[in-house]
């Protein structure tokens, strides 16, 4: 019996319907230049990926994140943000994928892995009980993209397959965060001679 491809999996196991109505496509947010206190900051945590390398995230980072999550609906529209933020920025801007599986039954999830591994050669991280999903505030059936600082903060939030506007947005906040001088390195302990 062939194997399924990955999107079948998904269709027939995760449901087709969304779990909350689904957004605008493209809509899109950006916090102002200057963080303030209710802006949302991204604790840390740690996703395996579909190579079962766990990937820890805590912050400060050397560099911001473009964080996008989507489920299976929402997958489709990951490369709308991706590709031109990693075209206009390249390396200066760490990109993460998480893969909100949570609806894959267990008895699924090495099937669905492998079929990860046969997709995509860059980690993608998966989150199959949906934690970083809820945590992060995520609407299903879109992909959601973060731009996040590098001390964590949301910079930027939205849903749905990218617009000129939102792009517009997007970059103007990446340039903002890029102009901000890094954090300092948290103190290393000295240890005694």
């Amino acid at each position: 019996m062939k194997t399924l491809p990955l999107i079948l999996l998904w269709a027939l196991f995760a449901g087709a319907v969304s779990a909350s109505p689904p957004a605008d496509a493209g809509s899109a947010s950006a916090a102002p230049g200057t963080p303030d206190a209710t802006e949302q900051r991204v604790a840390a945590f740690s996703l395996a990926d579909q190579f079962e390398q766990v990937h820890h995230f805590r912050f400060p980072r050397p560099k911001p994140i473009l964080l996008t999550v989507a489920d299976r609906k929402g997958a489709a529209q990951v490369e709308t943000w991706v590709r031109p933020v990693k075209e206009r920025f390249g390396e200066v801007v760490e990109q993460v994928g998480i893969a909100d599986v949570s609806k894959t039954p267990a008895f699924l999830q090495e099937r669905v892995r492998r079929g990860f591994r046969k997709q995509y050669v860059r980690p993608v991280l998966l989150d199959w009980q949906g934690t970083q999903s809820r945590t992060l505030g995520c609407e299903r059936g879109e992909v959601n993209v973060l731009m996040l600082d590098r001390e964590g903060r949301v910079r930027f939030r939205a849903t749905g397959g990218a617009t000129a506007s939102g792009l517009e947005q997007l970059h103007a906040e990446i340039r903002r965060i890029l102009e901000r001088a890094p954090a300092p390195a948290p103190a290393q302990p000295v240890s005694p001679h």
